[in-house]
């Protein structure tokens, strides 16, 4: 497989996303079989351990396979069962709006996680961790349009120090500044009324509704980087997403 550019701009996870699912159509891979390790499908692709890991999690949201601890990743069907998914190439694609306003710190505190917040973060109850509050405003300075509850790990702290002199999301400045990876973007979009605090820094009645946005960033190894949560005034923002077929595969 090409190293750097791959055919007609696919990426190499694409690429080897499509290989083991022709594989699995053709029956190389049979239903109820298992198909090879991490380590062997790197080698037959001349690919990293990490490009293989994100085409099997293609492979897993489509349907085509389930994974088995002890076992491996075992073939379930040999057609999709999830034909479309929304697709990013950075960070940055989630955040349409960050470039053109004015981040404001509100708070910034280090806290002891309890039990019911634990288990939102996905953590241990008694870790450390960082809480931030933040509102940002459009280029007109009376319009805020999101506020935000931002948790991000102890160690992760040192990325704080640019907070408030930049424009750029903080999960933008945990990859640019500390050099992690967001591998995965777990992302909710619902309808929700505001808090006290939120509907002071909006500017707006606390029975107004509001666009809720919640956002978990997963490093490489699964590790949670950031989790977030933004309110936004419905007249606010209008989110726009572009949802392809799965790493380009024709449905069956």
């Amino acid at each position: 497989m090409t190293s750097g550019a791959t055919r007609a701009g696919r990426t190499k996870h694409a690429l080897v996303a499509q290989a083991l699912i022709e594989g699995i159509r053709s029956s190389k891979h049979e239903v109820g079989g298992v198909l090879p390790s991490e380590p062997d499908l790197a080698r037959s692709f001349g690919v990293s351990r990490h490009t293989v890991r994100v085409a099997l999690r293609t492979l897993h949201e489509m349907g085509f396979v389930s994974s088995r601890q002890g076992v491996g990743n075992i073939v379930r069907a040999n057609r999709s069962a999830l034909r479309y998914i929304q697709s990013f190439e950075s960070v940055a694609a989630l955040w349409q709006y960050a470039s053109n306003t004015r981040v404001h710190v509100a708070l910034k505190e280090e806290i002891v996680v309890g039990s019911e917040l634990a288990v939102w973060l996905d953590c241990k109850p008694g870790e450390r961790w960082w809480r931030i509050e933040t509102t940002r405003r459009s280029q007109d300075p009376d319009t805020c349009i999101a506020a935000s509850e931002i948790f991000i790990p102890y160690a992760l702290g040192p990325v704080l120090r640019d907070l408030g002199r930049s424009r750029t999301p903080i999960i933008m400045l945990i990859e640019k500044r500390l050099g992690e990876v967001v591998a995965e973007v777990r992302q909710e979009i619902s309808a929700t009324v505001p808090n006290v605090a939120e509907a002071r820094a909006l500017g707006i009645p606390a029975s107004e509704p509001l666009l809720q946005i919640v956002r978990r960033y997963l490093g490489t190894r699964g590790q949670v980087l950031e989790v977030s949560r933004s309110v936004h005034p419905t007249e606010a923002l209008v989110y726009s997403m572009s949802l392809r077929l799965a790493s380009g595969i024709s449905p069956p």
